[in-house]
């Protein structure tokens, strides 16, 4: 049992270096795109003699320096495991030396709840 938490807990350490390590390429990525686009606007007001349009600089400064990524509070194993139970036709459990059996109307009606307490 401890080690299914222990397990989990290291997950969540490899899960947040990962994010961390993508979250630094994308900021590498934006200060690359951001020197393009100053060095595209100071070579065109010098070739043009005009600033350059607002049309160009939207285009290439979109979604510069967001952080529009979402944060899933879920793993992917509890995602799995979701989907798995909202399929499920039923399902039976030994707890103990007593066996539950759950039939899947019952996960549906609990999958629905949960989603509307959601909202």
């Amino acid at each position: 049992m401890a080690s299914a938490y222990f397990a989990k807990w290291l997950n969540g350490i490899y899960q947040q270096h990962a994010s961390e390590e993508f979250r630094l390429k994308r900021l590498l990525v934006d200060v690359r795109r951001a020197n393009l686009l100053i060095e595209t606007a100071l070579e065109w007001e010098n070739e043009a003699q005009a600033p350059l349009p607002q049309a160009v600089v939207d285009s290439l400064s979109r979604n510069l320096f967001s952080n529009d990524t979402e944060h899933s509070e879920n793993s992917p194993v509890e995602t799995l495991a979701s989907l798995f139970l909202k399929s499920a036709l039923g399902m039976r459990m030994k707890v103990g030396n007593s066996e539950i059996e759950f039939d899947g109307s019952k996960f549906r009606k609990a999958a629905r709840a949960v989603a509307d307490d959601a909202v």
